[in-house]
């Protein structure tokens, strides 16, 4: 069986960053969720709400992504011994 090729430069820092990436999405999750949960927030105009749920959203996404990613690259990183 041939050995799995290492991880390139760019693969290695993005593995690295990943674990940071995943905590700001997930802060701006949580500060978003706070502020929507908040006793004022229906008073909040409709298009600025809007704004919100699209960005949960998009946040979401961008989560699954990088999980996607990190968990990809990480099973490489292993596979080639790195």
């Amino acid at each position: 069986m041939a050995k799995a090729r290492k991880l390139s430069f760019r693969e290695q820092r993005d593995l690295q960053e990943m674990p940071a990436r995943i905590a700001a999405l997930e802060a701006e999750q949580t500060a978003l969720l706070d502020a929507m949960n908040g006793p004022d927030y229906f008073r909040t105009d409709p298009a600025r709400q809007q704004q919100d749920r699209d960005r949960l959203e998009s946040i979401e996404t961008d989560l699954m992504q990088c999980l996607e990613t990190w968990e990809a690259l990480e099973a490489r990183a292993r596979d080639a011994g790195a």
